[in-house]
């Protein structure tokens, strides 16, 4: 473990710098979370490109330097909340890029004493001098499948996915070409910003609905082979679930809850989908303590190795949807 030179104020000033890189490579390795045209990265390999050029540049470094400086970031956030934290760890990323120049930060665009917004982040390509507006966001978005295959809500029932893309390509990302931006930057005799995003999160599946087609198209297979199939599938999603639903589901797969083992993920972690201190329990037990007081994230691991997340719900939580959208095409 490093030893501190800052007050533990945050969690994450406990982990190493090796734990926080793994964080720091979530933010940028990980698919986008939904596919627009604005997305910074096109591609798989231009996330890979853009990583391996900041990696090498923090190992050319001393390690002392950049893991202070991330510290100090992670210290000077006045919020735990995850949208600060992301915002943060990429700011950080680009500040220490090679090709990249931080231009400004949470850059508000007045007119008239209204504040119409602001640009979460202005970088100049150090390249080919372009300069981009970047907004970014890591959202945790779960589908429900009795609204719509595209009906995706946040844990708080209210946030919505089709509202948040619809908010930030309207407005977010045009901000960076209103007339009282474009005035700004012309009296630093910068370009126009081309605008883009940085999606980072996951998207949960219902497991009740995903356990009944899994065991569907398994019905040709012996018992132990639809476990490894099934835990296989899941490994490469995100489900999420209630009490009862997490315990029937895993059953009607022939799995029991006493051969799994779970580690329960706080809000700071989810950032990399990966706790690194806390020791696993049974998740017969977890269950056994009662429903979920609130939403949280689950990593469940299997005997094979397989493993998955599982955003574990309030048994009423189905029924706060239903509530907030009685008619989900409004």
């Amino acid at each position: 473990m490093t030893t501190l030179k800052y007050p533990s104020t945050h969690p994450l000033l406990e982990e190493t710098p090796k734990q926080l890189m793994q964080r720091l490579a979530w933010c940028v390795l990980t698919p986008e979370l939904v596919t627009i045209p604005q997305n910074f990265f096109v591609h798989a390999n231009d996330r890979a490109q853009f990583w391996q050029s900041f990696k090498r540049e923090v190992e050319r470094n001393t390690q002392e330097k950049w893991i202070d400086k991330l510290y100090q970031d992670i210290e000077q956030l006045k919020t735990f909340r995850l949208g600060d934290l992301f915002e943060c760890f990429i700011n950080f990323i680009f500040s220490v890029h090679p090709d990249y120049q931080v231009i400004e930060r949470n850059l508000q665009v007045i007119v008239d004493g209204v504040t119409l917004g602001e640009l979460d982040l202005l970088v100049q390509n150090k390249n080919n001098h372009s300069l981009l507006h970047i907004e970014m966001a890591s959202k945790f978005y779960l589908n429900i499948p009795w609204m719509g295959k595209d009906f995706w809500v946040g844990s708080n029932v209210k946030d919505r996915l089709d509202l948040k893309l619809d908010r930030l390509i309207h407005h977010q990302l045009a901000l960076s070409s209103h007339p009282a931006m474009l005035h700004w930057l012309a009296e630093r005799n910068l370009p126009k910003a081309q605008a883009c995003s940085l999606l980072r999160g996951q998207l949960f599946h219902s497991f009740s609905s995903m356990s009944e087609r899994m065991k569907l198209s398994d019905t040709g297979s012996t018992p132990d082979s639809q476990v490894r199939n099934s835990f296989k599938a899941l490994s490469a999603t995100a489900v999420w679930a209630t009490s009862e639903e997490l315990e029937q589901g895993l059953q009607s797969l022939g799995q029991s809850t006493e051969q799994l083992s779970v580690v329960r993920l706080e809000k700071f972690q989810w950032l990399g989908l990966c706790d690194f201190n806390n020791t696993p329990s049974k998740l017969s037990d977890l269950l056994e303590q009662g429903v979920a007081k609130r939403p949280c994230i689950l990593r469940i691991n299997a005997d094979n190795e397989d493993e998955f997340s599982v955003f574990w719900l309030p048994s009423d939580w189905p029924d706060k949807v239903n509530n907030e959208y009685p008619d989900p095409l409004s």
